[in-house]
């Protein structure tokens, strides 16, 4: 089976890839063609990239991978506070040099991905020839996005019946892929997330919790670093991941020759939408084959020598030379969370934990969804509009009329208003979320009714905190 291992006295972690090759590993890879390492997007893993692994643009000429990150598909991986997104690069890089692959292309879609992907070039730059940034999102979420994501994930993991696993299944999909999807696609996604992140399974996404949440952006002169060519793709109508924070990308990797690309008309993960799929590989086709290759066959590095390095890059970065006198070995010596994270991460971890075995399953006796998202009673409380909000009544509830008032602003002034993009939410807001969760009830969460009209209010703000 494809599997890389990686052991070490701090860490366990057995990582899953597949190629594009015929027995799916990298000892069927034709030495003379480039190699593309594609990092999934969020809550995905590999098998979702059958829109690029199939397209013979690329299935052609180039060498294929993909890795299955440390909470998806089946990759498995020891929960660890400590993990971030400086480790999750560093996972990728001692993969990639266990597999003898020296040199790689990376495609990386979604926000989380794009940070792992531009963390790996600052630091190890010998490895990476390029990089495909898709779906750039702002340097910390969106007040909106922030407020909804860790609230949709408990709604989730802490469901007691199909009803409300869906509900939460119909949040998510409007905060990731997007809500305009085919019904059929819809299903599929669905029913790939009650099988690979069911509730009784539901530490698994306690790691995508904290890695957003807690996510510390880059700065401006750590990305003045990165000099390889860079291309980065983006949606025209992505409301979560406004275009603004793509084009100050471009202009913070000031050292890089960047290329960025607008698909008009597309939203969400863009690898996962056929239609826009297509129009993505083919403007990469175009970038990646401009780019040389090595003039020569780099000598292989030992392991321990190359991992080193980069730790000794990550001392600089991040101005703590003590780094350098950790583990080269384990990904988790590349970690630079705070012990006051450290501990916040760990209480989730530990929330979602208690009671995951006797937790609520949405699979039957042969292992598969009770049935298809698209099944689900029509005009149900979970449906929801295009937005994720659900109405009481009939269709003609779903209306509101204001009442005229002279005292409203104009038309012209509330659609501007309306229309003008929200900032991203601030470190300190951050760092004041994640303090809040460390005293979150997961008695109250677990007891939580989910037959209520939900907001974008965040019901986890409003649980009772402990003494």
């Amino acid at each position: 089976m494809p599997y890389v291992d990686i052991l070490a006295h701090d860490d366990y972690l057995s990582f899953w890839y597949t190629t594009n090759t015929l027995n799916c590993n990298v000892s069927g890879f034709d030495p003379a063609k480039p190699t593309i390492l594609l990092i999934p997007p969020l809550a995905f893993d590999s098998s979702w990239l059958s829109n690029q692994f199939g397209d013979p643009r690329l299935n052609g000429s180039y060498n294929m991978i993909a890795f299955d990150s440390r909470f998806a598909g089946r990759t498995r991986s020891r929960p660890n506070p400590s993990i971030d997104l400086w480790v999750e690069a560093a996972d990728l890089a001692l993969a990639c040099q266990t597999l003898q692959l020296h040199s790689v292309h990376i495609w990386a879609e979604e926000s989380l991905a794009v940070n792992v992907a531009l963390r790996f070039a600052l630091l190890f730059p010998d490895m990476c020839l390029s990089l495909a940034l898709i779906t750039v999102g702002p340097p910390t979420e969106l007040p909106s996005y922030h407020s909804s994501f860790e609230e949709t994930v408990r709604m989730w993991s802490f469901a007691e019946d199909l009803d409300g696993l869906e509900h939460a299944a119909h949040l998510f999909l409007n905060l990731t892929v997007g809500y305009d999807l085919d019904p059929e696609e819809t299903d599929n996604i669905v029913s790939y997330w009650q099988t690979t992140y069911p509730p009784f399974q539901r530490v698994r996404l306690a790691g995508a919790i904290n890695l957003t949440s807690n996510r510390i952006p880059l700065s401006s002169y750590q990305l003045s670093l990165i000099t390889q060519p860079v291309l980065i793709l983006h949606g025209e109508n992505n409301a979560l991941h406004p275009i603004k924070h793509a084009q100050q990308l471009s202009e913070d990797l000031q050292n890089s020759n960047v290329s960025l690309s607008v698909l008009k008309g597309c939203a969400g993960y863009l690898s996962l939408i056929p239609t826009c799929a297509s129009i993505l590989n083919k403007i990469y086709v175009k970038f990646v084959s401009r780019i040389p290759p090595p003039e020569s066959t780099p000598l292989p590095v030992p392991i321990p020598i190359s991992m080193k390095r980069a730790l000794a890059t990550l001392a600089g970065l991040v101005d703590r030379p003590m780094i350098t006198m950790r583990d080269p070995m384990s990904p988790m010596s590349f970690s630079v969370v705070t012990p006051e994270v450290e501990k916040q991460q760990r209480e989730v971890f530990i929330s979602f934990i208690r009671g995951q075995t006797a937790a609520f399953s949405p699979l039957g006796e042969d292992g598969r969804p009770l049935r298809k998202f698209s099944e689900r009673k029509d005009g149900h409380w979970s449906n929801g509009d295009h937005q994720g909000m659900s109405h009481a009544g009939g269709p003609d509830s779903a209306t509101l009329k204001l009442p005229s008032n002279k005292s409203n602003p104009p038309a012209r002034e509330k659609t501007e208003t309306m229309m003008r993009p929200p900032e991203p939410v601030t470190l300190e807001m951050v760092i004041d979320s994640g303090l809040r969760r460390t005293g979150f009830s997961t008695y109250s969460v677990d007891k939580l009714s989910l037959r209520t009209t939900l907001s974008r209010t965040s019901v986890i703000s409003r649980l009772p905190v402990k003494n």
